[in-house]
């Protein structure tokens, strides 16, 4: 009888900066088809490679979320994994924005007339799944871009370009697996006068056999000084 997992990933740092969760397996099931353990490894870094920030234009038609003095613009939530295979969306490329806003303002200028953005930053990991022989039977890397510390008038530190995306997408036979990216909510780390954006966001995930459903999530806050953090 086929049920369904819930696992809450927890960030379980060693010195490799690895996590691993075990999972009791069901012995009367063929341990092919059962998931053991599943690791999350943070890779060496990555150089990013974003979209020139001139050629980016705000999408007023995907405005994620709103609080006082900060808007998030993009998609909410957005697929990055689907039947095993990476999601190509171009208009995803751009990712999520959290910058400054008031109403009535021209959302598209005042993006352009914001400056002091940092390089792109990239952090990549890898998921690995096993099954109950110890076998590797799922595998994917998944890397988060962002841009931090734009500035409007000579104030705040803001985002652009929040973004997960997937390669290196390994599934064996038998086994289904999609993957997801929810942005769950945006903040501020400073004051009304000088704000620090914060966005908080989940890299959900889903492994599928025929005996069970596997559901695991990631989460990280990035910040508009730079500083991202995984949980």
């Amino acid at each position: 009888m086929k049920y369904l997992l819930s696992v809450f990933m927890l960030a379980q740092l060693t010195f490799a900066n690895v996590s691993v969760t075990k999972i009791a397996v069901n012995e009367n099931n063929d341990p092919y088809f059962e998931i053991s353990e599943i690791q999350v490894k943070e890779l060496p870094p990555l150089k990013a490679n974003h979209e020139a920030l001139d050629e980016q234009k705000v999408d007023l038609k995907q405005i994620a979320m709103v609080i006082d003095g900060i808007i998030a613009i993009g998609k909410k939530i957005w697929p990055i994994i689907e039947a095993g295979k990476p999601v190509v969306d171009v208009n995803m490329g751009q990712g999520v924005s959290v910058i400054p806003f008031k109403k009535g303002d021209d959302l598209n200028a005042t993006f352009m007339d914001m400056e002091n953005w940092s390089a792109p930053v990239a952090k990549r990991y890898n998921v690995t799944y096993k099954n109950g022989f110890g076998a590797k039977v799922i595998s994917f890397d998944y890397t988060v871009m962002f841009q931090h510390s734009g500035s409007f008038e000579e104030k705040g530190k803001y985002l652009t370009g929040v973004n997960v995306v997937a390669s290196n997408i390994s599934v064996a036979w038998g086994f289904d697996f999609k993957a997801s990216t929810e942005l769950v909510q945006i903040s501020n780390h400073g004051s009304k006068d000088d704000r620090v954006a914060g966005a908080t966001f989940k890299v959900n995930y889903t492994a599928e056999t025929v005996f069970k459903t596997i559901q695991s999530a990631d989460t990280f806050h990035v910040m508009g000084n730079g500083q991202l953090t995984k949980y």
